[in-house]
């Protein structure tokens, strides 16, 4: 279990197999129900009394997609969510915590939201305990949006971040050790393996799946993201132009969506790398993204990666990047050089590109690092593990509630 404190478990703590069970009644809020969250909801409703989610009816602007369905056990509720320039609103936050109904309260902590504040203080005023959880601070946050999420920090019972850096700045902000949590952001395991057995057992639709994309002579990197960024864009194309100037029979396939793909498709056309890129579109099942990942000795994403590295990882692949962790997302804290992946200084594509040329040339060196970062995944960015985390501030919370 992942936390910064050494509290022990209170007295209160039942127990159902090799798993902790708490006796809590717990509302989450949520901007979206997000596909990636499922298996973590539906493994967190088998540890709680019982679990009620309220998320956006629809994505806004900028969000991923939501699940398609609800999740068995889960008490799912889409609520009212928009956003009024750099502010976002929903007023369901205010609403639920209004009276008992739940003994601790999970708000995501985003200081955009107009209602959060109240919502805490009156879920505080009904007796229920308060939770915060997410990212932590922004690298482009003012001094007084940092003291603002400061102030909501210490109004919360408990604070779950997603990595030990973020929690690191929350100590050294002054918030108290024994309220801060940490989750590391983990992705369904399961039916990552799932997928990999179905194609592995079939290793003659897998070469036809690599012959009808032309891959079975050609070293693959991937790139996996939301494409919303065009200047983020802008980088992978120009490192890219590099890697196959030193490997000119490599391809790289991308896989996603997004406002900035006719952007990417633009650059893309202008730089004559058209024959070496490969569009592929946003995929959302697993058992479809599988023999990409299998056919990849790397995932190249030079700036802001996130889940991205976790996919990547869970499947075996390497991830190369550049070396500012400020620069990505806390799920970047996984990264090891030359044990699960490689890194380069922030801003040198030539060196970046320098990194990901020589693992699309040596299979073997790509293998050991797949290896790595499978390793590193399975024993420290396990979904049980991220549940274990948020369930530690959880329990946290429901023990500060008020009578």
């Amino acid at each position: 279990m992942m936390r910064m404190n050494l509290a022990s478990e209170p007295p209160t703590l039942q127990h159902e197999g090799s798993r902790s069970r708490l006796p809590c009644k717990l509302v989450m809020f949520q901007p979206v129900l997000a596909w990636y969250r499922r298996a973590f909801f539906h493994k967190l409703r088998q540890r709680v009394r019982c679990l009620t989610v309220l998320h956006g009816k629809r994505p806004l602007p900028g969000e991923l997609l939501g699940a398609e369905s609800g999740i068995e056990g889960v008490n799912t509720v889409a609520v009212t969510h928009g956003r009024l320039g750099p502010a976002i609103w929903m007023p369901a936050m205010w609403h639920a915590v209004a009276d008992r109904r739940y003994d601790v309260a999970a708000f995501s902590w985003n200081n955009r939201y107009l209602h959060l504040p109240a919502a805490m203080v009156r879920a505080k005023r009904s007796g229920m305990g308060v939770v915060l959880w997410g990212h932590g601070y922004s690298l482009s946050e003012s001094w007084v949006r940092r003291s603002y999420r400061n102030l909501l920090a210490v109004l919360a019972d408990a604070i779950v971040t997603y990595n030990r850096r973020a929690a690191r700045e929350l100590l050294a902000a002054g918030i108290r050790e024994d309220r801060v949590f940490v989750a590391p952001n983990a992705l369904d395991s399961e039916s990552i393996e799932s997928a990999v057995k179905a194609w592995i057992k079939a290793p003659e639709a897998l070469r036809r799946f690599r012959d009808g994309l032309g891959l079975n002579t050609s070293p693959v990197a991937l790139h996996v993201s939301r494409l919303s960024n065009p200047a983020n864009l802008r980088v992978l194309v120009d490192v890219w132009r590099m890697v196959v100037s030193t490997v000119p029979n490599a391809r790289l396939l991308i896989i996603g969506d997004g406002p900035a793909k006719g952007d990417l498709v633009s650059q893309l056309g202008r730089s004559g790398l058209g024959g070496s890129v490969k569009c592929l579109g946003a995929m959302y099942d697993e058992r479809a993204a599988a023999p990409y990942f299998l056919s990849a000795r790397l995932v190249l994403h030079p700036v802001k990666i996130g889940l991205s590295l976790n996919h990547a990882m869970a499947y075996g692949v390497p991830v190369v990047t550049f070396d500012d962790a400020s620069r990505h997302s806390p799920e970047f804290e996984a990264l090891e050089h030359g044990v699960n992946g490689m890194v380069a200084p922030n801003g040198d594509s030539r060196a970046l590109a320098a990194n990901a040329a020589r693992l699309l040339l040596d299979g073997e060196l790509a293998a050991r690092l797949g290896y790595g970062a499978k390793e590193t995944m399975r024993t420290g960015y396990s979904m049980d593990g991220m549940v274990d985390g948020f369930l530690a501030g959880v329990r946290k919370a429901q023990e500060r509630r008020e009578p």
